[in-house]
């Protein structure tokens, strides 16, 4: 079996196994619970089953990495390193000094009151750190790495299809198959293709593997990850139905689980990019990247606003709480984009892109090479 259904496997069966069990858990201590906290006990086992699935991943694809993943864990040690230092320093400051909230509680128990603390507290939070990092890293092998399963299937059926736009979207098409007329339609509207292209032009180039990590792909990708984050942010937590029920903090927690999916609307676009696939234009190239990338942010940027907009008129938000929240939001939420970006760029962008290339020519030759492709669907 190819690794990939390998990994899909070993995710179901982690989802069932965890649905069964957080079930089963719920029914016997906590019978009563509903609402928003049963619905995130849920929802959190979809990350944990991607972390299962990420191990088998890592398993597979860790030596394929552009940078070493030795490098990688030496990279999570430092950052580790720091972070503990920063934390210890900042308590070391409340407790003995008062820094954060005026004069140090008396009642408080100070974690540097005995040697033994002195020791076990920096020891503790680098571990915990640095165990939420490897968290980070599995669950992002296993959603890039279905991601990628997905992709490698249907990228390559997305390009044949798009060559038969202009066809599949010609008046003899609506006229004679409204069905195919309308699911061309579909298509170039998701690609934002313009209609006065010919799209059995379409080109694209097999890229050479990465010698380099490409940090510009990745702080693209990053800014847009952010940028969507924010939208998905502000259209969950402060949506004027939701708001009805609960607290802009219990929305901002739900927002925080969806940030692990974020990924998946922004990193599909870049095999695009990858692969250099466009139309030729009169005046210049129209980039699939382009268009795809385009029509997601209107989408989302529109029912952003529109719901935001809404939101301000029905009711105000102290900035304070808005200000906290956010913060915490982004403090998670951008560890985790960087390192899901990142493991998609080191480790799947150059086999992917070999893969549709590969199986786009095949597809081509196998549905056109004949003559009858363009008829056939």
């Amino acid at each position: 079996m190819h690794p990939d259904g390998k990994i899909i496997l070993i995710f179901f069966i982690a989802l069932a196994a965890g649905f069964a069990g957080v079930t089963a858990v719920l029914r016997i201590w906590v019978p009563g619970i509903g609402g928003l906290e049963l619905f995130m006990a849920y929802v959190w086992v979809v990350p944990f089953s991607f972390m299962t699935a990420g191990m088998a991943a890592f398993k597979y694809y860790r030596k394929a990495g552009i940078i070493r993943t030795r490098r990688v864990l030496r990279w999570f040690a430092v950052v580790s390193l720091l972070f503990d230092i920063v934390f210890v320093i900042a308590l070391f400051m409340q407790y003995e000094a008062g820094w954060f909230g005026g004069p140090p509680d008396p009642r408080a128990i100070s974690p540097f009151a005995v040697p033994a603390g002195v020791i076990a507290l920096p020891v503790a939070v680098f571990f915990a750190f640095f165990g939420i990092l490897y968290f980070f890293l599995m669950t992002g092998f296993g959603i890039i790495s279905v991601m990628v399963a997905l992709e490698r299937r249907l990228v390559p059926e997305a390009l044949v299809r798009i060559r038969r736009i202009s066809q599949g979207t010609s008046d003899q098409t609506r006229k004679k198959a409204p069905a195919r007329f309308l699911k061309y339609s579909a298509l170039a509207w998701i690609f934002d293709i313009p209609v006065i292209l010919e799209t059995r032009k379409l080109r694209m180039r097999a890229p050479a593997p990465s010698k380099r990590f490409p940090w510009n792909g990745f702080w693209r990708a990053m800014g847009w990850s952010v940028l969507f984050g924010t939208v998905i942010a502000i259209d969950i937590s402060f949506n004027p139905f939701l708001r009805e029920s609960f607290s802009v903090q219990q929305l901002f927690s739900v927002t925080s689980l969806t940030s692990f999916f974020i990924p998946w609307l922004v990193l599909p676009w870049f095999i695009f990019r990858r692969l250099d696939a466009g139309i030729p234009g009169p005046s210049r190239k129209f980039m699939l990247y382009d268009g795809l990338r385009s029509r997601l942010f209107g989408t989302l940027v529109a029912i952003g606003t529109l719901i935001t907009i809404i939101r301000l008129a029905l009711r105000d938000i102290a900035i304070s709480t808005i200000l906290s929240s956010f913060f915490s939001y982004y403090t998670s939420f951008i560890l985790l984009a960087a390192i899901f970006t990142f493991v998609y760029f080191n480790y799947f962008e150059d086999g992917l892109a070999e893969d549709v290339t590969n199986r786009y020519d095949r597809l081509k030759e196998k549905k056109e090479g004949g003559g009858k492709g363009d008829e056939e669907e």
